[in-house]
């Protein structure tokens, strides 16, 4: 289960041992010190997991900040949109439009991840046809990985 959500995740890029050596630190991160702070193991997971795979996520206190870090993954996305759109749900609901179009696998989709540790944004841009399975996925892990509110 763990090991097909990191496929999903990461666009299948991977390699087996890759997302087994993924695992195995999510698995024992409930047991390392440097996640005492976790109130619940699925925190813990969840940090050993995210800590994993930084190369996917985008993190920021800031729409704009969020914004810069997605250009770098998504060819050709406009700057940041003009002031009808600088609040999340503006935002979101224009960000999903720009990418729903792109190529591979049907266009793709913003994951934002639920870090309840945090208020920053935690987002992925995954392939559209992995979002539902990855949002179950995750949910049977405990964790919350959702398509941003959009109204």
């Amino acid at each position: 289960m763990l090991h097909e959500l990191i496929h999903h995740l990461t666009g299948h890029e991977l390699q087996a041992e890759d997302v087994q050596h993924i695992v195995a630190v999510v698995d024992a991160a409930p047991s390392q010190h440097r996640y005492a702070w976790a109130t619940e193991v699925k925190d813990a997971r969840l940090a050993a997991l995210l800590e994993q795979l930084t190369d996917y996520l985008a993190i920021a206190t800031q729409l704009d900040e969020l914004h810069e870090q997605l250009c770098d993954w998504i060819e050709l996305l406009p700057p940041f949109p003009p002031k009808n759109a600088d609040v999340a749900p503006r935002y979101f609901r224009w960000l999903q439009d720009e990418i729903r179009h792109t190529p591979g696998r049907g266009g793709q989709v913003l994951l934002q991840i639920h870090r309840p540790w945090t208020t920053d944004w935690c987002t992925t841009v995954v392939h559209r046809a992995d979002a539902a399975q990855i949002v179950a996925l995750s949910s049977q892990q405990g964790w919350r990985f959702h398509a941003p509110a959009t109204v």
